[in-house]
Parts: structure tokens; sequence; C-alpha cells
């Protein structure tokens, strides 16, 4: 199969230490792979060193776990200014499309993070649990072109291959799309049925992060 031309950033604005691999991304990248989408790349800020607390220090706090240093373990900390790095890899990569991954927790995070690079009007897709439970509050944000609602895997492939042909995005399911002022909102597919047909997690855009 031809390498497809279009370059895809994914964005998982983590708190710190906290759920090492998202393995929704994981999967999502390898059904993209498979259609020919090769030109994909991460920003997780997992490994960013935050003042506050991890929950794993938490722990230690309550006497859940013994007292630990992520040191002895291999894994080091990023003590670089994360929304610096972010603007850095959006410059350097040149995405066609954020694909952003988000909480209810972690949302105020992710608009930090685009307002940065606002200025580059590079298409945005925002998915996860807050997405899909709060689609009128996200797509309102003046960078948000796509909400995502519900499963992922052939949306962002439809999406994609849209983007990759020049051809219109309006009425893929699973996505509310707003263009020139308004706002499509499609339907909900069904479920994928055939678990056997997904492939397994791609967990190569991790390799280049500390040890998990």
């Amino acid at each position: 199969m031809k390498n497809k031309k279009l370059k895809i950033l994914f964005l998982y604005p983590n708190f710190h230490m906290s759920t090492l691999v998202p393995n929704g991304i994981a999967i999502l990248v390898a059904w993209l792979k498979r259609d020919g989408f090769k030109n994909i790349d991460l920003f997780d800020t997992t490994f960013y060193e935050s003042e506050s607390k991890s929950k794993d220090q938490d722990r230690v706090e309550v006497g859940q776990v013994q007292p630990f240093n992520y040191a002895d373990r291999g894994v080091k900390l990023k003590t670089t200014n994360m929304y610096e790095d972010f603007v850095k890899k959006v410059y350097e990569f040149q995405p066609d499309i954020i694909m952003a991954s988000i909480l209810e927790d972690t949302y105020k995070i992710f608009i930090k993070f685009m307002e940065k690079i606002k200025n580059k009007k590079i298409p945005c897709l925002a998915g996860g649990q807050f997405a899909s439970s709060a689609p009128e509050k996200v797509i309102a944000l003046d960078f948000v072109d796509y909400v995502c609602r519900g499963e992922g895997e052939e949306t962002l492939t439809d999406l994609c291959n849209a983007l990759e042909n020049g051809t219109d995005t309006v009425k893929i399911p699973n996505l509310w799309v707003k263009k020139d002022g308004q706002i499509t909102k499609n339907e909900i597919r069904p479920l994928i049925e055939d678990l056997d047909s997904l492939p397994l997690p791609d967990r190569d855009l991790y390799n280049k992060y500390p040890k998990y």
C-alpha cells in the first residue's frame, strides 16, 4: 500500500505521570497506519516534571506504596516548558491536522496548548470522553474544527482520507463538523462488533519516551 502524505499529530494533554500509555491512541495509530497513514507523531505531556505531586507520590504519603525514585527505574522526567516544546513540535513537524484526546480534567490544559498555536490555523479534532459527553462546549472553541463522538477508528480514517483527497468532511458519521460558521451534527455509526478486525495497539510512538 502506498504511504499517504497527510501529517497527523496526536496531542495527549496528560497530568504528570498519570495513565502512562493511553491504549486508545495506540489503537487509533495502528488503524491509521494500516490504512497507509505513516506520517504520525505524538506530543505527550505525561513525563513533564510538575510542581504538583503525582498520584504515585500521593500514594506514598498515605502508605499505599513504598517510597521510590523515578531515576532508579530508568525514568527521566522532562524539565523543559511543555507549552514551548509543543509549539516547537508543531513548527518542526508541520502537521496537517492535530488530534487531541481530552478528559474533563485535562480540558483546560488542551485549551492552553491550542491557544499557543491558533495563529497557524491547523485543523483540530477533539475526541475522548469529554468531547463525546460535552460536544457543544468543545466545538464552540474557535480552534476546534471537528469533535469525534463515540468510537474513533473508522471515523478518523474517513476524515484523514477526506483530507488526503481534498473531499468534503461534513457528512462523516460520529463527527460534529464546523465549517463556514455552521455546525453539522452527524449520527453515531454502529459499534464495531468484530473485535478481531482491530489491529494490535501500535506503541512505536512511545519508544522515544522514557521507559514505561
